[in-house]
């Protein structure tokens, strides 16, 4: 401790050491204000040490200098973030056929098709609806709207082909039963010229 104050130099000395190293940025025109707050901010660090018992606390720097040092300082300390290059995203390339669906495991299958061969399959115009999951997990062509709607047309259809199919059958038997009373009133017809020209007596 005794070596360590005799080495120290006296107090005169550190402050012409202070003088000096302050002379030069106060002088120069071309230093800025985040340069000298920096330089201030090390010489009162470095006063304590210079000096073996300090009278009074280093003075600090005013805060606007200090504000424009930390704000050099930030884009040296944040550029090695900015020269690395972020990491890109590596994207699957979009299948053009859907793979073919085993039926042992049809949500893996399901997951796995692309997001286009998941939306609705109506003809006459786009539709962004899901397709509608069948009872045994597969997936319909249609959406749950165009597969009602769908139905609704397919029910609608048979009973047009139903109420025709009745029609041809109705009139056929009305065209069987004319045809039938036609032969009979043609047969009774004969038989009543035979008999009238028989005399009553039926040939």
């Amino acid at each position: 401790m005794d070596h360590l104050l005799n080495d120290a130099p006296p107090e005169d000395a550190s402050d012409e050491v202070i003088v000096k190293n302050e002379a030069p940025t106060v002088v120069s025109p071309s230093s800025s204000a985040a340069s000298l707050g920096l330089h201030m901010l090390s010489v009162s660090a470095a006063a304590p040490a210079l000096g073996a018992r300090p009278a009074a606390p280093p003075r600090l720097p005013p805060i606007s200098l200090l504000t424009a040092a930390a704000a050099a300082l930030q884009p040296m300390q944040c550029q090695p973030l900015y020269t690395q290059a972020p990491p890109q995203p590596q994207l699957r390339p979009v299948i053009a056929q859907p793979l073919p669906i085993p039926a042992a495991s049809p949500p893996a299958s399901n997951a796995a098709l692309p997001a286009d061969d998941m939306l609705c399959r109506y003809r006459n115009k786009k539709c962004g609806y899901p397709r509608a999951i069948k009872r045994n997990g597969e997936r319909h062509n249609l959406c749950e709207r165009h597969r009602a709607k769908a139905n609704q047309n397919q029910r609608k259809l048979e009973s047009k082909r139903r109420t025709q199919k009745r029609m041809k059958q109705r009139a056929h038997s009305l065209t069987a039963d004319r045809i039938v009373k036609a032969k009979k009133a043609a047969s009774s017809a004969e038989t009543e010229i035979k008999f009238t020209l028989y005399g009553g007596a039926i040939a």
